[in-house]
């Protein structure tokens, strides 16, 4: 999977300064489902981790197409920056949700 980089401003937070600010975001919610996924946040901290995700998220429309075995590409990427790790964690957190609510159609029933 090709390189993405966080912009340089953030390249030297620690995961627990950026994961205080994403905590603090998530606690103007009350749950969940009260998240306006449009709501741009007011701090850049956020907003870049968003646009990481979202780059990872186009990258990987990207590959799909293009590569029978985008899934490992996916699973083996390592970020070299914790803003880029935190925000391929959730990045790849999600794609495993979403892989795992999949019917593949393989006739098998999950327990």
């Amino acid at each position: 999977m090709k390189t993405i980089h966080g912009s340089p401003e953030f390249l030297s937070l620690t995961e627990d300064e950026i994961n205080k600010a994403l905590d603090a975001f998530e606690d103007q919610f009350p749950d969940d489902g009260d998240m306006d996924p449009d709501y741009e946040s007011q701090d850049p901290i956020v907003n870049e981790v968003a646009r990481l995700i979202a780059a990872y998220s186009d990258k990987l429309d990207e590959i799909c197409g293009a590569d029978d075995d985008w899934l490992s590409h996916v699973m083996e990427y390592q970020p070299a920056f914790a803003i880029e790790s935190v925000a391929y964690d959730i990045f790849r957190d999600a794609l495993e949700d979403q892989l795992d609510e999949m019917d593949f159609g393989d006739g098998e029933e999950d327990d």
